[in-house]
Parts: structure tokens; C-alpha cells; sequence
């Protein structure tokens, strides 16, 4: 069973296909046109605006989908179909590299998410330590300051 959103995708096609010349329509096969109406959902009430340009109407992405594959393989001449799946080949192609970058951004902000959470837990770390190293220096800076009042106390006995 299509989706809704399928069955309303039906319905725009067929109300497009109703506002299509006539000898356009009869191109497209009977059984594809019965497909459509047995699974158009009939309480959809199409809202496109016919006084605009066809690429201007504000249609579903299932609706744009349906026309292409109409488009493609009812009204298309040989010479348009080569130019046609040229475009969808150059379509699919940016879209991957659309998506490609899209994740190659995603991975390097997780890079530098991580590595800023690691510096920061080394910062952390360094600044434990060197406070350790401070107190060890200060401790031992201190005895030998001791260690030599001592020794010069232990001189003038």
C-alpha cells in the first residue's frame, strides 16, 4: 500500500495530467494511468497554481519524480532521453559529492570536536602536573633553604 504522501503525489499527477493536452495524456499507457487513479487518494485536494511556469508550481518531491518518469518514458524523443539521463547522471553526481562534502564537514568538526576535548583534558593534565612539579619544586626549593641554614648552624657549632 503506497504511503499518503505517494497516494497524494498520484493525485497531483493526475491533475496535472488533466490540465496536459490531450494528445499528450493518451501517450502515457492505459495500465499506468489506472495505476494512478486506483492509487490517487481521491480527498486530496490539489493546490497548484496553473498560471505559473510548470518549474515554479509548488509540487511534491514524489510529484516531480512521477512527471520525470513520465516525462522519460512517454514524451521523450531519443535525442532528449540521451540529454535527459545526461542530466540525471550529472544530477546523481553532484548530489554525491554534495553529500561527500557534506559528511567530509561533519567528520572534520567530529576531528576537531575530539581533539578539542583532548587538549583540553591534556591542558587539564599538564596543569595537574606542573602544579605537582611546582609543590615538588617549591618542597625541594624549600629544604635546600633549610638544608643550608641547617648546615650553617651545624658549621658554627
Amino acid at each position: 500500500m503506497p504511503s499518503i504522501a505517494q497516494r497524494e503525489a498520484y493525485s497531483e499527477v493526475l491533475d496535472i495530467l488533466n490540465h496536459t493536452r490531450k494528445e499528450e495524456v493518451e501517450k502515457i499507457s492505459p495500465q499506468f494511468m489506472e495505476f494512478l487513479k486506483m492509487n490517487s487518494l481521491k480527498s486530496y485536494v490539489s493546490k497548484i497554481d496553473y498560471s505559473v511556469n510548470l518549474k515554479e508550481m509548488s509540487l511534491l518531491p514524489q510529484t516531480w519524480t512521477l512527471l520525470a518518469l513520465i516525462y522519460r518514458k512517454y514524451w521523450c524523443t531519443e535525442e532528449e532521453l540521451k540529454k535527459f539521463d545526461e542530466e540525471l547522471k550529472n544530477n546523481e553526481k553532484r548530489m554525491q559529492r554534495s553529500h561527500l562534502e557534506k559528511n567530509h564537514y561533519n567528520n572534520l568538526e567530529s576531528i576537531f570536536e575530539k581533539k578539542s576535548i583532548k587538549k583540553q583534558e591534556m591542558t587539564e593534565n599538564i596543569s595537574q602536573e606542573t602544579q605537582k612539579d611546582i609543590m615538588v619544586c617549591k618542597e625541594s626549593f624549600f629544604k635546600k633553604i633549610i638544608y643550608k641554614i641547617k648546615s650553617l648552624f651545624e658549621l658554627k657549632k
